[in-house]
C-alpha cells in the first residue's frame, strides 16, 4: 500500500495513493505526435574514416557513441554502427 502523510496545514493524515483519482483537466491529447527516433536507430556521432568490421562491407563512416560503463578510473568504451549496413561492434581504449 502506498501512503502519503498529508501535511498539517491541508489537515494533516494519511492518504492511501492507490485509491486517489485525479480531478481536474484531462489529458491533452497527443495523438498528432510522431516518434522520430526508435531503438534501432543509430545514436551518437557519425565520423567518417572507421572501417567497418564486417567483411562484407567496405563502409567507412560509423555512428560513434562514447559510454563510460566501468569504473571511472577505467577507459570508456566507444559503441559503433556502420552506416552503411548496420553492423554493431563496440572497443575498449
Amino acid at each position: 500500500m502506498s501512503e502519503m502523510t498529508l501535511p498539517p496545514s491541508v489537515g494533516g493524515g494519511k492518504v492511501d495513493l492507490a485509491q486517489t483519482i485525479s480531478e481536474g483537466k484531462e489529458p491533452p491529447n497527443l495523438s498528432h505526435l510522431q516518434t522520430i527516433v526508435g531503438n534501432d536507430v543509430p545514436t551518437g556521432t557519425l565520423r567518417q574514416g572507421v572501417v567497418c568490421k564486417d567483411d562484407k562491407c567496405d563502409g567507412r563512416e560509423a555512428y560513434v557513441e562514447v559510454k563510460q560503463i566501468r569504473a571511472s578510473d577505467e577507459a570508456e568504451t566507444k559503441f559503433m554502427t556502420c552506416a552503411k549496413c548496420g553492423k554493431r561492434w563496440s572497443e575498449h581504449q
